[in-house]
């Protein structure tokens, strides 16, 4: 009840001031920061397509408006990043002795 109250409140607030040079965004770091992690935990993908889907999302660029060489070409290139982190498969590789 009192979340309401203060809801309330502070949209009035934001709207009286939205104009004032120095007023607030509408959203800040953290708010994008958490959409970013919300989009990732729901994307349904490899985990490095997780993360091109994070970055991209933090400059504004739809990940689903790619195209497949489109993102083939982005895969390449950020798997060179040392902070990009990239799953290769074992599979079929013997093991050294």
């Amino acid at each position: 009840m009192i979340h309401g109250d203060v809801d309330g409140i502070i949209k009035d607030i934001r709207e009286a001031h939205k104009n004032d040079t120095k007023s607030a965004p509408d959203t800040t770091p953290i708010m994008n920061f958490k959409k970013g992690m919300d989009v990732a935990a729901n994307f349904k993908g490899s985990p490095m397509e997780k993360q091109i889907a994070v970055l991209l999302g933090q400059i504004g660029v739809d990940f689903k408006k790619l195209s497949d060489e489109e993102l083939r070409t982005l895969v390449k290139i950020l798997s060179k990043s040392n902070l990009i982190k990239t799953t290769l498969s074992n599979r079929g590789k013997r093991r050294k002795r």
